[in-house]
C-alpha cells in the first residue's frame, strides 16, 4: 500500500514544487499577471497549475510507455486523444482569465492571450516556411537518433532493451478515420506548443520546459523514444528562442505529426508490422 501511494505522493510534491517555481520565476523576469497583485488570485492560478502538472506531467512520469503498450479496445474512444489538449487549454484560459482584466471589445481577449503566448508573427510566411522545415528536418532526425541510440545498445551489450514491435497505441491511431488523424495533429501543434513553449518556456527556461514536455508523453512512448522525442522538443524551443515566436514551432509540431499519423505509421503498420524487431536483427548482423 505504502509502495504505491510513495510515487504518487512524489509526484504531487514535484507538480506543486513545479507551480511555485514557475511562479517565482514569473515574478522575477516581470512577467507576472497585474491582478496576482489580489493573492486569491495568484494562489488559485498556481493551484490549478499543479493540479495540471501532476495529471499531465508527474503523473506519466510514473508509467513510462504503459499506455503505448495498451491494445486497441472498444473502451478505448479516440476522442481521449483530445482530453489532454482540452485540459492544457483550459489551464491557459484560466491563468489569463484570472491575471489580466478583460480586454474591452469582440476578439480583443483572445487577441491579447494569443500575444502573452507569442502565437503572434512579423513575418508570417518565413516563420511558416522555418515551420515546415523544422517539421521536416525533425523527421529526417529522429530517425538517426534512434539508430545511433540502438547502436550503442548493442554495442553495450543491451540490445535486448530495444522494443521489438511497434506499439499497440500507434497501431490504434493508425486505424482511426483521417479527420480525426488530422485535427489529432493540428491540435497537438498549437495546444502544446502554446503551453510548453508559449507558456512555460519564457519562465522556467528551455532546458526545464523541455523536460516537462517529454515527461508529459513519457506513458505513450517507449523509453528509448523518448530520446529522439527530447532532440525534437530542443528543435522547437531553440526555434521559438530564435524567433520570438510559437508560430514555427507550432507549424513545426503540426507538420511532424501530421506526416507521421498520415504517412509512416500508416505506411509502417501495413508493410513492417515487425519494423522495430526487423532493426534490431539488422544492427546485430553489423555489431
Amino acid at each position: 500500500m505504502l509502495a504505491d501511494l510513495l510515487p504518487k505522493m512524489l509526484a504531487m510534491l514535484a507538480a506543486a514544487a513545479t507551480a511555485v517555481a514557475f511562479e517565482r520565476l514569473t515574478e522575477r523576469r516581470g512577467l507576472m499577471p497585474p491582478a496576482f497583485s489580489q493573492g486569491a488570485r495568484r494562489l488559485a492560478a498556481v493551484t490549478l497549475l499543479a493540479g495540471l502538472l501532476y495529471v499531465m506531467v508527474w503523473s506519466p512520469l510514473l508509467h513510462p510507455g504503459e499506455a503505448a503498450e495498451t491494445g486497441p479496445g472498444e473502451e478505448r474512444s479516440p476522442f481521449a486523444l483530445f482530453l489532454g489538449h482540452g485540459l492544457f487549454a483550459g489551464m491557459l484560459l484560466a491563468w489569463h482569465g484570472l491575471g489580466y482584466q478583460r480586454p474591452a471589445g469582440p476578439g480583443a481577449t483572445f487577441k491579447e492571450l494569443r500575444r502573452q503566448l507569442g502565437l503572434v508573427s512579423l513575418r508570417p510566411a518565413e516563420d511558416f516556411a522555418l515551420g515546415i522545415a523544422g517539421g521536416f528536418g525533425g523527421w529526417l532526425l529522429l530517425p538517426v537518433v534512434a539508430l545511433l541510440v540502438a547502436f550503442f545498445l548493442e554495442l553495450s551489450g543491451a540490445g535486448s532493451e530495444l522494443p521489438q514491435e511497434i506499439p499497440q497505441v500507434t497501431l490504434w491511431i493508425a486505424g482511426l478515420p483521417v479527420l480525426i488523424r488530422i485535427a489529432v495533429g493540428l491540435s497537438a501543434g498549437l495546444v502544446e506548443e502554446a503551453f510548453f513553449r508559449g507558456f512555460l518556456q519564457p519562465r522556467l527556461g528551455i532546458l526545464a520546459s523541455t523536460f516537462l514536455f517529454v515527461a508529459g508523453h513519457a506513458s505513450y512512448q517507449p523509453l528509448l523514444q523518448l530520446v529522439g522525442l527530447t532532440v525534437f522538443s530542443l528543435l522547437l524551443a531553440l526555434l521559438t528562442a530564435w524567433r520570438q515566436s510559437i508560430v514555427p514551432s507550432v507549424v513545426a509540431h503540426a507538420f511532424f505529426d501530421l506526416w507521421q499519423l498520415l504517412v509512416v505509421v500508416p505506411l509502417g503498420a501495413r508493410f513492417l508490422p515487425s519494423g522495430p524487431a526487423l532493426a534490431h536483427q539488422l544492427l546485430r548482423g553489423i555489431c
